[in-house]
């Protein structure tokens, strides 16, 4: 989706093209591995999720929240996923698919 957006608003741009690998390869994941070393030594946080319809498309997000003595409250993008269920389950499913996949433990999880 990032992509997406970057190639339609330049097109015809070496540059754009350029900062789209930079983003995906360098700023997305180093974001992520921020967000997850705030979350280790058994920080409490909460999930948070929202499905956005585009079409036949559905297009949903993946955020945490948590407390930081450095920062305060935060709230953070952990991931975003394309899924053609809304169920209760394939969320579950996926929730439980980015946890694992950035080693987060269902022990800090906190339902606010």
């Amino acid at each position: 989706m990032r992509k997406k957006i970057i190639k339609l608003a330049f097109s015809d741009s070496q540059i754009a093209k350029n900062v789209t690998v930079v983003v995906q390869n360098v700023f997305y994941p180093f974001s992520i591995e921020l967000v997850i070393e705030h979350l280790e030594n058994n920080v409490p946080f909460s999930i948070l999720t929202d499905a956005s319809n585009k079409g036949n498309r559905k297009l949903f997000t993946v955020a945490v929240q948590y407390y930081s003595l450095q920062n305060g409250l935060c709230f953070k993008i952990l991931d975003f996923y394309e899924d053609a269920f809304e169920d209760s389950r394939s969320v579950k499913n996926q929730l439980c698919r980015v946890l694992n996949d950035n080693g987060l433990n269902w022990n800090n999880w906190y339902c606010i």
